[in-house]
């Protein structure tokens, strides 16, 4: 059983900007946890950059959003799937360390 234990801020980009701007969606309870094995393959780019993110499934999260962590460190959502199984359900995101 996975533990939402990690508070994690969630930044959306804005729609009509010239400039790369994100603005301040809220917090959700989730988990960021290393690529297993199997997961290394569905990578692109470098797989010690990429982390998965597992959430509860009505959390107002999207691809593109960024995500920041605790420690401050920032990752861009890549991928979302719904994942259920019996009366689980969460939600997983491929997420990568951004560059800056």
């Amino acid at each position: 059983m996975i533990f939402f234990n990690e508070q994690i801020t969630v930044k959306r980009p804005t729609l009509y900007s010239k400039t790369e701007e994100y603005f301040n969606v809220g917090t959700i309870m989730g988990i960021i946890l290393p690529l297993k094995a199997e997961d290394v393959i569905l990578a692109e780019g470098d797989p010690s950059k990429a982390c998965k993110l597992y959430c509860d499934v009505n959390e107002d999260l999207k691809e593109a959003d960024i995500v920041v962590d605790k420690d401050n460190v920032k990752y861009v959502v890549k991928a979302i799937r719904k994942f259920k199984f019996r009366k689980v359900s969460r939600l997983e995101a491929y997420i990568y360390k951004a560059n800056n």
